[in-house]
């Protein structure tokens, strides 16, 4: 078992280097294409001044940020990386190192990079800060398998949001798409702009099929008035909105803005979802598109890889704004006891918890299996970590 670990642990090292690498050539790339985004958006005609909104979006941000802090608990720092930071640092302290400038320089980068990491709790660049500066690492660091995959897993997330920005896809837009994205862009920020955030309570994420028509009527039944794809006086459950963007499928009378006291994000066994979004869900096309477009995943021949696929992209969009996680399985008392404190008129309804909601009829998991076979091994290994995350057995 320790060879394993031992193994996992210098792949994901690996990994990470390469992420880090690659999310570098992405920044550079990311600086031109902004460049060039901001200057053909300022050339059109009736362009709005972006400093303008700039300015109104960082007001919002800074109060939403102090606002944050108040309640921000700050993560537990491992012994083994305190201590490892510590020996960084003291290897590499500017006033400690003597020579050359440039050797002084790197020694500087390396110390800087120390003290974002640690900021960060970002422990596979410590690591590998560590190796550079040939610092001993024993065994047991080998057992910080998972920390080494958080880390790569940020890294990711921030290649997404890259990927993701408008800048980023005008630029790889065809050149019959990019005046009207950038008219699009500009009647995005008017409406940013002009529009007043309505105050709701609830915001249920999640899958399609993962139950989130399940999680909206418990809701309701326990006195909140959540709708399920519509918007109702306390809030909405809805998965299309795990997405940025202005033209969300399937929701009726959403209009305007909204934020929201709180985000739940409900999960469900991978082995019914699966079955469900196979059978039912991928019927519908634009369904399967909007997912993919959105969770930046291809659209394969193999149903089963591309449900697993669509999963995993959800997990990424959904997991960084939930406030709880929500196993739809085991969970609903849980979720009741999270809530009653901030809204004291809920009452318990255990009739409602034990009724399934819009459930369809459709073959099992176990009709999938020898597809199953041929679905792509990093994707196998991602269910596997999702099935971990979320408390279920794993699957492959």
């Amino acid at each position: 078992m320790k060879n394993i670990k031992k193994i996992q642990f210098k792949r994901f090292i690996r990994e990470y280097e390469f992420l880090q690498e690659d999310l570098q050539d992405l920044k550079e790339i990311q600086s031109v294409i902004n460049t060039e985004f901001n200057q053909a958006f300022s050339s059109m005609k009736d362009a709005i001044d972006q400093d303008d909104f700039r300015l109104a979006k960082l007001a919002k941000k800074a109060q939403k940020d102090a606002e944050d802090l108040l309640d921000e608990e700050e993560e537990d720092r491992d012994p083994m990386f305190k201590n490892l930071f510590r020996k960084i640092v003291v290897k590499c302290h500017p006033d400690r190192v003597t020579g050359s400038t440039e050797y002084v320089s790197q020694f500087r980068e390396m110390y800087e990079d120390a003290i974002q990491a640690n900021e960060d709790y970002d422990w596979a660049a410590l690591i590998i800060l560590a190796g550079k500066l040939e610092i001993e690492l024993g065994e047991e660091y080998a057992e910080k398998v998972d920390e080494i995959e958080k880390s790569a897993k940020k890294l990711q997330e921030e290649m997404d949001r890259i990927k993701g920005s408008i800048a980023w896809q005008w630029y790889h837009a065809d050149e019959g798409l990019k005046e009207p994205m950038l008219v699009a862009y500009r009647d995005h920020l008017l409406k940013m702009m002009m529009d007043v955030p309505t105050r709701k309570k609830i915001l249920g994420l999640g899958h399609p099929r993962s139950g989130t028509g399940y999680t909206a009527a418990i809701l309701s039944s326990w006195g909140l008035q959540v709708g399920h794809e519509i918007m109702q006086e306390d809030g909405i459950v809805a998965w299309p909105l795990a997405a940025e963007t202005d033209n969300y499928i399937y929701l009726r009378d959403y209009e305007g803005s909204y934020e929201y006291d709180i985000t739940i994000y409900c999960v469900r066994d991978p082995r019914q979802t699966i079955a469900s979004i196979v059978y039912t869900e991928d019927e519908r096309k634009e369904s399967l598109s909007f997912r993919a477009d959105h969770g930046k995943f291809e659209i394969k021949s193999n149903k089963v890889e591309n449900a697993m696929a669509s999963i995993l992209a959800w997990d990424r969009l959904c997991s960084v704004k939930a406030d709880f996680v929500f196993r739809v399985e085991d969970q609903a008392r849980d979720l009741f006891e999270f809530l009653k404190p901030k809204y004291e008129n809920l009452e318990w309804n255990e009739s409602v918890v034990n009724t399934p909601q819009n459930t369809r009829n459709h073959d099992s998991w176990e009709s999938l299996l020898e597809e199953s076979k041929t679905v792509n091994l990093l994707l196998k290994k991602g269910i596997n970590r999702y099935c971990r995350k979320y408390g279920y057995e794993k699957m492959f």
